[in-house]
């Protein structure tokens, strides 16, 4: 299999759907030489903190020198990024090469294993292969009849706080569903635990005790620590204490770690104009820790000031939506609800609806038109939150739509524009090759291509940038006989700086636009792709002037290239 048909036979095994119990992944991983039993691992349960308490102790680990294995589910931002060492994602190879590996073994049994027992036998196998020196494992859900309770023993098992989720599967009361999370409890073990309800609590302590496993908790930490959000300084002391109990793990290691810990998708700031953040709450308990961020006054004066808040939300339908809205709704002055792209999602128009009740400032729109609206703010905070598939899209779309917002100021640029029109009403007579908004477009798209193809990894921002300018000399050229290439990169001078791109930036891309004339046999440089680019878009072989046109056999266009 190559990485492709890895995803392909993963996304047609969840027919198999969620199969709660061990015998399964037991049968699997007996086939594969129970990986599992030759790891050491910090094994982490728990409703909520479980991937910020994981992202800090992983740190903590990369800072003591250690070789750290991490699995964490669902995914987010990058498909891969459930198995990491040391912070790198698994590679595409990897992947295909062990789910290539297990479903040999998987189609041979009946019941067939799930995507989740297939990939943390995966993971299983790629930490014992690579030798880590701990491994950091995620529970899916719940935890005593979670696929990853496989493992025999553990250094740590992790407790983070315990709320109403997933009700379906785990019970419908806080007790069982603790009862269900600290099944992840190992004989004469050790167990760190966050702060929980009592209820909880008693749950915990009695697990404990009917296993001689020694309880451990913490509260808040009093070192620096990189993520933001109140409930952050909890889940660092969890993490915290559970580093204490590893080998090797110094004082200096634990304070560097949870003061350069990356975690994305918790209370993360994602852009400044206008202020963007977004985090995962997406339960009871995510709801309020969240509330509570809001309304500290530090953070109040940290992130807000006076300005208004406003919230794009959407969650699946199996959760306490009623409840979350309920919690947070009150300290948006606007609120836009969307649909994941989730077959569990409940419907923008449905939240909407409940959010009603509680803040008449709500509006059902789409993913797109959230953004669209909440990126042209400039008096607001927009806080994003709810599943975690969702903020995945969001990031990346956002991310898009930030990485481009120069190349719109050129758009919009008043000089630009001018120019623009005198170049179209001087070829307004012409049969051939015009240098308007559709050929500049043109000349951006391909070039993109033509960097991706020659590995140039130049941004596309700066793309398409130059690519808008590249041939804004023409008027020049028309009215004084001008090289237009060199006319070109005064007036896109002026224009990239009233635009707001950097320094190094516009030196870069005039050059490009000064250059770009002549065509060379390979790609190397911004210049080079732009030329390339301006070529293969003009379309010599179907125009009718090409026995007259002024360029030269070299310039024109004649054949498709690939």
């Amino acid at each position: 299999m190559n990485y492709k048909e890895a995803r392909e036979y993963i996304k047609k095994a969840s027919q198999y759907g969620i199969v709660p119990g061990l015998d399964n992944i037991s049968n699997l991983c007996d086939k594969l030489g129970n990986p599992q039993n030759e790891l050491d691992v910090i094994h982490i349960a728990g409703t909520n903190g479980k991937g910020s308490v994981g992202a800090f102790a992983e740190q903590i680990l990369i800072e003591s020198g250690k070789k750290v294995g991490r699995y964490v589910s669902p995914s987010v931002f990058d498909y891969l990024e459930q198995f990491r060492i040391n912070a790198e994602n698994m590679s595409e190879d990897r992947y295909a090469y062990y789910i290539s590996r297990i479903s040999e073994v998987a189609d041979k049994m009946t019941p067939h294993p799930t995507p989740f027992e297939m990939e943390t036998a995966a993971a299983f196998l790629y930490f014992k292969e690579e030798q880590c020196d701990v491994v950091l494992i995620e529970v899916g859900m719940g935890g005593r009849e979670d696929a990853t309770n496989i493992i025999p023993k553990s250094l740590v098992s992790v407790i983070t706080p315990i709320s109403m989720d997933h009700m379906k599967f785990l019970g419908n009361t806080l007790e069982e569903i603790a009862y269900q999370k600290s099944g992840i409890i190992k004989n004469n073990g050790l167990v760190v635990t966050a702060k929980q309800e009592n209820c909880v609590m008693n749950v915990i302590e009695n697990e404990c005790c009917e296993k001689n496993a020694l309880i451990k908790a913490d509260s808040v930490t009093e070192y620096e620590i990189s993520l933001d959000g109140e409930y952050q300084r909890e889940n660092a002391a969890v993490a915290e204490e559970v580093c204490r109990h590893i080998d090797g793990v110094s004082e200096n290691d634990i304070k560097n770690g949870l003061k350069n810990t990356v975690w994305h998708g918790r209370f993360e700031k994602i852009c400044d104009k206008p202020e963007f953040i977004i985090d995962g709450a997406h339960n009871i308990d995510g709801a309020k820790r969240l509330k509570e961020t809001i309304l500290k006054i530090e953070n109040i004066e940290k992130y807000y000031g006076n300005r208004k808040i406003v919230y794009i939300t959407g969650v699946f339908a199996d959760k306490a939506y009623k409840q979350i809205a309920e919690i947070t709704a009150p300290l948006a002055q606007k609120i836009y609800t969307i649909t994941p792209n989730n077959p569990r999602a409940l419907s923008n128009e449905k939240y909407a609806s409940a959010i009603s009740e509680y803040n008449q400032n709500v509006e059902a729109v789409s993913l797109d038109t959230a953004l669209r609206l909440c990126l042209n703010m400039t008096d607001c905070v927009v806080i994003a939150f709810g599943s975690l598939s969702f903020l995945g899209e969001l990031k990346r779309k956002t991310d898009d739509i930030i990485s481009m917002r120069k190349c719109n100021n050129i758009l919009k640029n008043k000089n630009f524009r001018d120019i623009l029109s005198k170049i179209n009403s001087a070829e307004k007579d012409r049969i051939y090759c015009n240098h308007g908004i559709d050929h500049l477009l043109d000349v951006a798209r391909s070039a993109y291509i033509l960097n991706l193809e020659n590995g140039l990894n130049i941004s596309k921002e700066i793309i398409y940038g130059t690519a808008l300018l590249h041939d804004i000399g023409r008027y020049e050229q028309y009215k004084n006989g001008t090289n237009h290439h060199k006319a070109g990169g005064e007036i896109a001078k002026k224009i990239l700086c009233e635009c707001g791109f950097a320094s190094d930036e516009i030196e870069y891309m005039v050059e490009a636009v000064k250059t770009h004339r002549d065509i060379p046999e390979k790609a190397e440089t911004l210049g080079d792709i732009i030329a390339i680019a301006d070529k293969r878009t003009r379309l010599c072989m179907m125009c009718n002037a090409i026995d007259t046109c002024k360029w030269s056999a070299n310039e024109k266009n004649t054949d498709i290239v690939l």
